[in-house]
């Protein structure tokens, strides 16, 4: 319930935007990952605008086509999955109106 501030890198997408639990190909999710599996809103700061968005957690086919996705966009992180050992997860974020 305590809010955390953490910089990560995102992807834009159909207006949303994607967000990658790769923590670097660490072994286990990302801590700011495991944040947003618990709630259903979350606020995104790019730039000086603040967002209001709903998490979506994607598993699957859906995952899987957005991994394809990321990895053309940035293909270091074909290498964290490689290196973590796991299924690296993908949340969707959509503003809110």
């Amino acid at each position: 319930g305590t809010p955390r501030t953490t910089p990560m890198a995102y992807f834009e997408r159909a207006g949303s935007w994607l967000v990658v639990g790769s923590a670097g190909g660490a072994k286990a999710d990302p801590q700011w990952f495991r944040n947003l599996r618990v709630v259903d809103r979350a606020t995104l700061e790019i730039g000086d605008r603040t967002h209001v968005v709903s998490v979506h957690d994607t598993e699957g086919e859906e995952r899987d086509a957005l991994w394809a996705s990321v990895v053309e966009q940035a293909p270091f992180f074909e290498g964290y999955e490689k290196k973590s050992g796991r299924t690296i997860p993908i949340a969707v974020l959509t503003p809110t109106t």
